[in-house]
């Protein structure tokens, strides 16, 4: 049975001036670590408290979309601390995985697949895509 979680997404980007999208497009995300200098605003310098990060690329973005994902929920916590450990993080054992995992999973549950989320700083909200004439999405 699928999980409903978030992977990483370009849907949505531009609409912020301050938007990027490094990680890889349908990568699993996970909240990052967050910096002193960005902790009380999610539009500082380095970006940390309003992205995601690519469990696998370790890279952000900042904007997600929710999906179901064709994994069991031990392979889940898996792919987080396997990541958490390349990051090296390596102090970070199974149990913080599975905290991480169990916010997600909870958080996302009942969210419609397809919507595409932003993070902003402890706040993750729906990012309403604004479509250019022409009906291009952005």
């Amino acid at each position: 049975m699928p999980i409903r979680t978030v992977v990483a997404t370009a849907q949505g980007q531009g609409q912020r001036r301050n938007d990027f999208a490094h990680a890889t497009e349908g990568e699993l995300v996970i909240f990052p670590l967050v910096c002193d200098r960005d902790m009380a605003n999610p539009d500082g310098g380095c970006g940390c408290n309003r992205s995601f990060e690519g469990v696998d690329s370790r890279k952000a973005t900042t904007t997600a979309v929710v999906a179901d994902v064709d994994l069991t929920y031990s392979e889940y916590v898996d792919a987080i601390l396997a990541s958490q450990h390349r990051f090296g993080l390596t102090n970070h054992r199974r149990g913080d995985a599975v905290e991480e995992a169990d916010e997600l999973l909870d958080m996302f549950k009942d969210w419609p697949v397809g919507t595409v989320v932003e993070k902003r700083g402890v706040r993750v909200q729906q990012r309403h895509i604004v479509r250019r004439t022409g009906g291009t999405p952005r």
